[in-house]
Order: C-alpha cells, then structure tokens, then sequence
C-alpha cells in the first residue's frame, strides 16, 4: 500500500519540456505520459517524441495506453500536437489508434488526418489507406486521397479497379495515377484506353500519363493528337509533358507542329518549351532546332501587347539560348532578319537578344512609342 501511495505521489501533474526531459533520462514513463496531456502544444510534441522509443521496452503497453488516451480531442477530434509528435515512427502501437480513428467517415479534420498517417510509415498506415480506398460507402474524395496515397502499392490493386470503374471524377483521376505508378501489372491496362476517352479533363490527363508509361513508343502517335486537339489546354499539357526528356527523334516531328501552330494556352506553351530544352540523345539536334527555327512565329504570335517579360509561355528566345548558346548567335540574327508582321514590342525584344549576341549592346533599339529605354530581367 505504502509503494502504490509512493508511486502516486511520484508522478506529477504539470510537467515542462524540461521535466520531460528529466523524466526520459531516468526511464520515468508516468511523467513523460503527463506531458502528452499539458495545455502547451509543444511539450505536447516533445513529450510524444520522447516517449516513443519506450515502446520497445517492458512498457509498451504503458506508451501505448498513454497515447491512445491522448490524441482524441473533443473540439478538433484529434490532437495534431500528438500526431506531430509521432510523424516518421515504425511502430504498429504508436499508430494504431490513430489509424484505427482515420478509418470513422465522421472523425473531424479527416482530410488533414490522412495527410498526418501517411507521414507515419508503420505497416497498419498502407493498411488503412487500402481500406479506406476500397469502401465504396465513405467519401469519394477522402478515397481518391487515401488512393493516391497507396495506389503504386500492388495490394492495393482491388481499391485502383473500383476506383477506375467509379461514377467520381477524383477517384477515376486517382486510379490512373497509381496504374501509372505500376508499369508491370499488364491486367490494369484494359482501363487506360476508356480513361483517355474520358469526359472530365483530369481524368484524361492521367490517362495520358498512364498510357506513355505502359505503351510506351507506341504512345507517340495518340499523344501527338491529344497535344494538338484536345480542347483543353490541362490534357494539351499533360500529353506535351508526357515527352519530357525525350531521347528519340520520332516524336520531335509532332513536338514541331506544336509549335509551329497557334497556341492561346500559355501553360501549353511554357510545357512545349520545357520539353524542347529537355531533348537528350538522338532527339536533342532537331528539338534544339525547333527553338531556333520557331522564334519568328513566336513572336508574330504571342510578343504582340506587351513586353515578352509579362507574357506567359512566350520566352522562346531565352529558352533557346538557355540550352542551345553556341546556335543563338545564328538564331537571332534569322529571326532578326524576318521582322515583318512583328510588333513593337517583338521588334524590341529580339533586338536586344541580337545586339547582345554579336557584341553590339550600343546597337540602337527600335523602342515602342512612350517608352524611353527598355531592357529584361527574368526570374
């Protein structure tokens, strides 16, 4: 009876981060669960991490039961001082009432909650995001979540089929993430072709991505029609993106028509010039090529109101310089040349990159009207 009141009267009811830190170094588990519970959210966290590496003592079942008891929190539903506390642990007990907790379609915060489990990377994590993927009674959204989450994970496959098949957009999208993720699995190709036909743009996007992972060259003739018809700009980008770091010259020709064709996207465009500058291999000369040969028509076509810094997707020019210096001089001086149909503001602006080139930066510049100098900075 005397060592029970002893033991009680030993353990605290208020403790600081240094307290805990006294409690840790001499094994005191009690104290440390008391600052699980203190109005600080900081001592909160740190009481969490330190208490952690108990669990692989003779009191895992104490640290168990002490954080179980602490992360439900009336207002919030959980307490994110806690779950930031036990971010990156490997322990099936420090997780399992949370996850246990992300599993109820009523906890509060659930969208958040999903996000805090999947920093943890105990076993019960890839679990519950399974499970939460493949109940086809909860959220379709808190699924497509949980889904992009876990869909690479080939246990996960039951969850990626419902998904593909499903009436929402999100989880449709969020299963051809995650056949995307899974280059291997043949049986889960038979979805792509209906997802690129798809009516919602994203779902398309994903398909397109999908499709050049698991068709690979065979992809380049369909995703050269997506780049060029498809009517939104999102689905253009995505097959444009899906030849980042292209090393073959065979889809370089559809790349050309690209930019050779009016564009009024600017992401559309700014992708097609990432691509170009990403040319490797065999498809580097001809992309490099186009940035060269194509400056004309962009300028004609996009430096038409404003100066280039302000228009998005338009810094052909710089773009080709970036990648292709030792050509730039050859470049410019053709596009130069080829002024007519330019505006003020196109004229300016290639004159400048040509003056610069050839060593003439007092070479005067053909300003627009009101302007009395003119020069560029790019971020």
């Amino acid at each position: 009876m005397l060592s029970i009141l002893f033991s009680l009267a030993c353990t605290p009811g208020f403790v600081d981060r240094d307290d805990v830190s006294k409690a840790v170094a001499r094994g005191d588990v009690d104290a440390i669960c008391v600052g699980l519970s203190m109005e600080d959210p900081s001592v909160r966290t740190y009481a969490t991490e330190q208490i952690r590496p108990f669990v692989n003592g003779d009191e895992a079942q104490k640290v168990e039961d002490c954080i179980c008891q602490a992360i439900p929190k009336s207002s919030e539903g959980w307490d994110s001082a806690i779950i930031s506390g036990l971010s990156g642990t490997t322990s099936n007990r420090l997780t399992g009432c949370f996850a246990q907790m992300v599993l109820d379609p009523k906890l509060p915060n659930r969208s958040q909650a999903l996000e805090a489990l999947i920093d943890m990377q105990a076993p019960i994590v890839l679990s519950t995001m399974r499970e939460i993927a493949k109940n086809e009674n909860d959220d379709p959204e808190v699924r497509a979540k949980a889904l992009l989450m876990v869909g690479g994970d080939e246990k996960a496959e039951e969850a990626v089929v419902l998904a593909a098949k499903s009436s929402n957009s999100k989880l449709r999208e969020a299963s051809f993430v995650a056949i995307a993720r899974r280059p291997k699995a043949r049986q889960l190709r038979k979805f792509i072709d209906k997802g690129l036909e798809d009516e919602n743009p994203e779902v398309r996007s994903a398909a397109i991505t999908a499709y050049k992972v698991h068709a690979g060259k065979q992809a380049d003739a369909r995703l050269c029609s997506f780049m060029m018809d498809d009517p939104e700009g999102s689905v253009r980008t995505s097959a444009i993106l899906a030849f980042k770091d292209v090393r073959r010259k065979a889809p370089v020709e559809c790349l050309n028509k690209r930019a050779m064709t009016l564009e009024e996207d600017p992401q559309v465009r700014e992708a097609l010039l990432k691509v170009l500058q990403s040319a490797k291999g065999d498809a580097r000369e001809p992309a490099f090529s186009i940035l060269c040969d194509a400056i004309p028509f962009w300028l004609r076509s996009y430096v038409t109101d404003d100066v280039v810094t302000n228009i998005k997707g338009a810094a052909i020019v710089k773009a080709q310089n970036d990648v292709d210096h030792e050509n730039s001089g050859r470049c410019f001086a053709q596009a130069y040349k080829r002024s007519s149909g330019y505006s003020c503001y196109a004229k300016m602006h290639i004159a400048l990159w040509h003056a610069q080139m050839i060593g003439k930066e007092d070479m005067p510049i053909p300003l627009c009207p009101d302007m009395e100098e003119y020069s560029e900075a790019y971020e």
